[in-house]
């Protein structure tokens, strides 16, 4: 299939690469890594990275290509695969769609989809098609794919690294990245974020069940002056690694009411719940979007039924 991929890539003149809303590194690492790929290359290739911008500043801003551009572009989504969660919605106008994902959900729109649902990181598929092709990496490409995969395997701590995981980030090694910069621009934190995470140590409870929960209002982030993402991605893994703790959630709530459901597990499979309210994800790591707290009660009365 990847051969099928280049030869798209080849017969395309322009390409618009897009992920899922609300970014993490991994999405903006695949989604700036393969357009550093494609440009160093296939240099007579003109490439946007699409999508909304966001709070992450490692890498550059996303480009703003006009409409007209997706009527003759080949559309290339990463790190997503189901049409309601892609950022920027003039991807499906494009003649070709090519999905690349590593989370347990099919496409429901790819006209190609190449689907790992066993790599740690969309970033770890990037790289590796990339040395099975044979393209040349340079350090800006393993500089924005490195993000990726660091940040989604949580510094290679996570459950899923495997051989395939390391295989890739030697390779991008193999440029002279500078590893502790990469290090720098995802773990140091702002004041704000720092005392977010305090606020996010002191409110979570744990149920007698062994699920731990924490709810947020959506006032939190005016109240501490970050962003929903923070919020909702940036707090999950408060709840881990604490003992007895077996399956966490964090839920937060949105300007226009929703829940944005976080759901982590340490061993038992926590993407069907996610599943079964609209989401997806990995086995132990996976999300949703819920209607309101009556239905985060009920998806938290689901997880605490998987400990009993």
């Amino acid at each position: 299939m990847i051969e099928t991929i280049k030869t798209w890539i080849e017969d395309a003149s322009t390409i618009v690469i897009h992920r899922h809303k609300e970014p993490d590194y991994d999405a903006l690492g695949s989604q700036w890594g393969l357009k550093y790929l494609i440009e160093d290359n296939y240099p007579d290739k003109t490439v946007y990275v699409c999508g909304a911008n966001n709070q992450f500043n490692a890498l550059p801003p996303m480009d703003t290509p006009d409409d007209a551009v997706f009527d003759r572009a080949l559309g290339i989504v990463l790190d997503v695969s189901q049409t309601h969660r892609v950022d920027d919605d003039r991807v499906f106008k494009t003649p070709r769609k090519i999905v690349i994902d590593h989370h347990q959900n099919d496409s429901d729109f790819a006209d190609l989809f190449y689907h790992q649902p066993s790599a740690i990181a969309a970033a770890e598929v990037i790289a590796l098609m990339a040395q099975s092709l044979g393209w040349k990496i340079t350090q800006r490409s393993a500089h924005a794919l490195m993000l990726g995969i660091i940040s989604d395997s949580g510094r290679f701590l996570y459950k899923g690294v495997d051989h395939h995981t390391f295989k890739a980030a030697s390779q991008l090694m193999e440029t002279g990245l500078d590893l502790n910069a990469i290090y720098e621009s995802l773990y140091v934190d702002t004041v704000a974020y720092k005392r977010l995470r305090g606020y996010g140590l002191s409110q979570f409870k744990v149920l007698p069940s062994g699920v731990a929960v924490l709810k947020n209002k959506a006032s939190v982030k005016t109240e501490y002056g970050v962003s929903e993402f923070s919020v909702s991605r940036g707090l999950v893994n408060v709840m881990a690694q604490v003992e007895g703790v077996d399956i966490w959630v964090n839920l937060t709530e949105t300007d226009d009411g929703h829940i944005l459901g976080e759901l982590r597990s340490r061993k038992l499979p926590v993407n069907d719940v996610a599943k079964h309210y609209g989401g997806g994800g990995h086995t132990l790591a996976a999300g949703c979007i819920l209607n309101s707290w009556t239905e985060a009660e009920a998806l938290i009365k689901e997880l605490e039924g998987k400990l009993t």
